[in-house]
């Protein structure tokens, strides 16, 4: 019985435990639920803005016929390395480290004239910066979240109420940028190598371009231009490119003009979004010499200094960006729409084909005489009586002929006949004179 006791003691004790603990755990599990969901309200990332990225889809969209620029339509800069002294830009900014920089991307909905152009009007943005490296100052964002690849220590974001939120998503920054750096250099590349199509007219310190196709492509030597310029575009047309291949590495722009009328406060047909200006993929230093540039800028291996207030309205490529503390501003004016042409196929140069061997020429055989042609009777006897003058004998008259052949000759028998006479008359001669000696003789006696 006692032992029975004990027993049902303790299973009321391991009863009164088990439901202790039971509850304890309960309680803690509902607050961290609770502070789980108040810290998740807090961080959750914004999506409902035009950009096609946000805090959980950090995906780059590559360059094609749809997005020219890629993924850059989404910002208003995108520099691989350095982002520093710089006062502020209207428009969302990807970058490896921030360095005394303002402001980053104007409240949803800003009235035209802070952002240059009355027709534009600041959208709702997903992300306002992205920083795969430390960010060294407090920065002051109205539009967005920013995305660091570590937590932000010993710095403030100075934002406006229900603007956005501060993100750690590691690794995906930086591969964000990687992979934007690539795509760009490759179009940076292709766009270089275009063939030009357009002319550029200058006249004291204008240059006009002269636009007459759908793409137009010009080349700017800067290293020719030792003066500040105005620009100038005969054709505002809505559905034209503009693509200015710029070499050298000063820029010094006062204005930009349309058929003589200076672009200043309006986006007149979106000229500002079918501007690019592509710089030499060699050239690792640019000046902005308080130029006012209208259209984007494609320079991802330059890092581009503001020597003096300088504007870009539009996207800036870069591989840095140095405001140099001047009141220089980035303006927003949304995605690129020109077209980016196709590089034409160099046509396949056919292989030659290897030159057949020239066989030997055979020696030519020496060519046999050929014999004479038999001559007729009737032309024999022609010769023969051309050669002798007589007709050519018979059978018989040549056996004739043979047999005084044997006999001495005309001339031979004269000279025969010839010797015989000497030969007599000096015999003559001594028998006379042998005969008178001895009449001589007997005389004598």
């Amino acid at each position: 019985m006692l032992k029975n006791k004990w027993l049902k003691l303790v299973g009321v004790a391991v009863t009164l435990f088990v439901s202790f603990v039971t509850l304890g755990l309960s309680s803690l599990v509902e607050a961290s639920d609770l502070e789980q969901l108040d810290f998740e309200e807090n961080i959750y990332p914004r999506v409902d803005g035009n950009q096609r990225v946000h805090a959980d889809h950090l995906v780059w969209t590559p360059v094609s016929t749809e997005n020219p620029l890629g993924g850059a339509d989404d910002f208003n800069a995108i520099l691989f390395e350095r982002f520093e002294n710089f006062n502020e830009t209207g428009g969302p900014v990807a970058t490896g480290q921030v360095s005394n920089v303002k402001i980053v991307t104007f409240q949803e909905g800003t009235s035209p004239g802070v952002n240059q152009f009355i027709d534009y009007v600041i959208p709702r943005f997903n992300v306002a910066l992205i920083a795969s490296q430390e960010i060294k100052n407090n920065i002051h964002i109205e539009n967005g979240d920013v995305i660091t690849q570590e937590k932000l220590e010993g710095v403030t974001i100075d934002r406006i109420p229900n603007s956005g939120a501060e993100l750690t998503r590691k690794e995906k920054t930086s591969q964000f940028l990687a992979t934007a750096r690539e795509d760009l250099q490759a179009l940076n590349q292709k766009l270089w190598e275009m063939p030009v199509t357009g002319v550029i007219r200058e006249e004291h310190f204008w240059l006009t371009l002269d636009i007459a196709e759908e793409v137009n492509i010009f080349e700017l030597d800067l290293n020719e231009k030792n003066t500040r310029f105005s620009l100038n575009l005969n054709d505002i047309s809505s559905s034209k490119t503009i693509i200015i291949k710029v070499k050298g590495n000063r820029l010094n722009i006062d204005s930009t003009w349309l058929n003589e009328a200076m672009l200043n406060h309006s986006n007149t047909n979106q000229i500002g979004n079918r501007i690019l200006w592509v710089f030499d993929p060699s050239s690792k230093l640019v000046d902005f010499a308080s130029t006012n540039l209208i259209g984007s800028v494609l320079a991802p291996n330059a890092n581009i200094k503001f020597s003096g207030y300088s504007a870009v309205n539009g996207t800036l490529i870069a591989n840095s960006l140095d405001g140099n503390n001047t009141s220089s501003e980035l303006h927003y004016l949304g995605c690129f729409k020109g077209q980016i042409p196709e590089v034409p196929e160099v046509p396949e140069v056919p292989e030659v084909p290897e030159a057949p061997e020239v066989p030997e020429i055979p020696e030519i055989p020496e060519a046999p005489e050929v014999p004479e042609t038999p001559k007729k009777p009737s032309a024999l006897i022609k010769e023969e009586i051309k050669i002798t003058g007589r007709l050519p004998q018979t059978n018989g008259e040549n056996q004739k002929q043979k047999q005084e052949n044997k006999l001495p000759q005309t001339g031979e028998k004269e000279m025969l006949l010839s010797k015989g006479t000497t030969f007599l008359g000096w015999t003559i001669l001594f028998l006379v004179g042998s005969y008178y000696i001895k009449l001589w003789k007997k005389k004598r006696e």
